[in-house]
C-alpha cells in the first residue's frame, strides 16, 4: 500500500511509490537476505526519452541530470539505478506510472544490493516523510495565519473607510452649525433696527446652533479622553444609580415633551447602587436618551426608561417606537464612526461615536450593552451593571 501526501496522487508520484514498493523482491542466498534494483544500457535509455518526450526535452533533462550528479552520461556504458529511476519518473509524466514502468522494465536488468543499504534506505524515506509532515503543519499555520492577515487587512481598510466619512461627517456638522452662527451674527451687526422678536428669533437659532456644535466638540473630546485613560485614571466610588437614572431623565423630560415624545420612567427598585464614576454613567443615560429622542417619530413619539435589579445586577432598558434600526447595521451599531440612518430623512445622524462612547464607559464598568430592534418596532437599548454587595443582600 502507499499513499500520497497530497489530496490525490500524481502519475510521479505513483511511479516513484511503485518503484519503492515493488521493485524489490526479496530471497535468500548464503543466508542473507539480499534485494533487487535494476540496471540498463545508457544508450537505451536515452533512445525511449528521445521517442517519446523529444530530442529537445531529453537534452534539457540528461543536462539537468549530469549537472545535479557532476557526470557525463555518455561516458555511462551501463546506467545506475538512479538514472533508472530518473528516467522512469519523466516519461511517467507522460505516458503515465504503468506505461513507463512496462517500458523501463523491458530493458532493465537487477542487481542484488545488501541489506544495510536498502535500511540506509528506509531510514531517508521516513526522515522525508516526517520533514513532508512538518512542512505540511507549516502550511496550515502558515494559511492560518495568512488568513487572520487577510481578515485584519480588511478590517483596517473598512476602519480607513469610516474614519474618512467620519471626517467628511464631522467637517459637515461643524460647517453647518458655524455657518448658521456667522450669517445670523452677522445680519444682527448689521441691522440695528430689526424687530425685538426678529432679534429673539435670530439669537435662539445663534444659541441652539452653539449648543450642536458644543456637542459634537464633546464627543471628539470624550472618545479621545476615553481612549486615553486607564484604570488609574478614573475616580470609582459608591453611587445611587436609581437616583442617577432619574435626574437624566428628567433633565431631559422637557426636552422631549417639546418634541411630541411621551415621557416614560419606571424605577422598580429605587435602591440600586453600583460601583462606578457618576459623570461617565450619567453620560451613558443622557447619550441613550438622547439617542431614542434622535429616532422617535415627530409625531407621537414615545420614550420608555425601565431600572430593575436582576440578581447581582441591575438592568437598565431605553426603549424608542421609531422606525427601528436595519438588521444589516446592528452589528456594526457600537464600532466608531458608525452612524445609522435616519429613516425619516435618509441621511446620516450624527457623528458616529455616541454608541461607541456608551459602549467605552460600560466594559470600563465591568458591564455589558445590547441592542434590541425590528424595523417598524422601534428599539431598546439594555444595559447591565453589577450593584454592590450591599444592595445585592438588601
Amino acid at each position: 500500500y502507499f499513499g500520497s501526501l497530497l489530496s490525490q496522487p500524481g502519475t510521479v508520484e505513483l511511479s516513484q511509490a511503485d518503484y519503492f514498493v515493488n521493485v524489490y523482491k526479496y530471497r535468500k542466498a548464503n543466508q542473507e537476505i539480499e534485494i533487487l534494483r535494476r540496471r540498463a544500457r545508457t544508450s537505451e535509455l536515452i533512445n525511449l526519452m528521445k521517442r517519446f518526450l523529444g530530442e529537445d526535452r531529453c537534452k534539457r533533462l540528461t543536462d539537468y541530470y549530469e549537472k545535479k550528479n557532476g557526470i557525463k552520461i555518455q561516458d555511462l556504458q551501463i546506467a545506475p539505478p538512479e538514472l533508472v529511476n530518473f528516467v522512469e519518473t519523466n516519461l511517467a509524466g507522460s505516458l503515465g506510472a504503468a506505461s513507463a514502468k512496462v517500458i523501463i522494465n523491458s530493458i532493465a536488468k537487477e542487481d542484488p544490493i545488501s541489506l544495510e543499504e536498502m535500511f540506509r534506505v528506509l531510514e531517508q524515506t521516513q526522515e522525508v516523510i516526517r520533514y513532508s509532515k512538518e512542512l505540511e503543519l507549516k502550511s496550515a499555520e502558515l494559511e492560518a495565519a495568512t488568513l487572520k492577515l487577510q481578515i485584519a487587512n480588511a478590517k483596517l481598510k473598512e476602519l480607513d473607510q469610516l474614519k474618512a466619512e467620519f471626517i467628511t461627517t464631522v467637517t459637515h456638522e461643524l460647517r453647518t452649525p458655524i455657518t448658521s452662527i456667522k450669517a445670523l451674527a452677522k445680519i444682527l451687526h448689521e441691522n440695528p433696527d430689526l424687530t425685538t422678536l426678529k432679534r429673539g428669533e435670530y439669537l435662539d437659532i445663534i444659541v441652539t446652533e452653539s449648543e450642536r456644535l458644543s456637542r459634537l466638540v464633546n464627543q471628539v473630546l470624550d472618545l479621545e479622553k476615553i481612549q486615553a485613560s486607564t484604570e488609574n485614571d478614573v475616580v470609582f466610588e459608591e453611587i445611587a444609580f436609581s437616583e442617577l437614572v432619574r435626574k437624566a431623565f428628567f433633565n431631559l423630560k422637557q426636552l422631549m415633551t417639546d418634541r411630541n415624545i411621551r415621557p416614560g420612567c419606571r424605577i422598580m427598585d429605587a435602591g440600586i447602587r453600583v460601583n462606578g464614576n457618576y459623570d461617565q454613567l450619567t453620560q451613558v443615560v443622557v447619550n441613550l436618551i438622547s439617542n431614542a429622542i434622535k429616532f422617535c417619530p415627530p409625531q407621537n413619539g414615545e420614550i420608555e426608561l425601565t431600572l430593575k435589579a436582576k440578581g447581582n445586577t441591575c438592568e437598565l432598558s431605553v426603549f424608542d417606537n421609531g422606525k427601528g434600526i436595519p438588521e444589516s447595521q446592528l452589528e456594526k451599531i457600537f464600532e466608531k464612526f458608525t452612524q445609522v440612518s435616519n429613516q425619516e430623512t435618509g441621511k446620516p445622524s450624527g457623528s458616529g461615536l455616541g454608541l461607541f462612547i456608551t459602549k467605552r464607559i460600560i466594559e470600563n464598568h465591568n458591564g455589558s450593552i445590547a441592542v434590541k430592534s425590528k424595523e417598524g418596532q422601534g428599539t431598546t437599548f439594555i444595559i447591565s451593571l453589577p450593584i454592590t454587595k450591599k444592595t445585592a443582600l438588601s
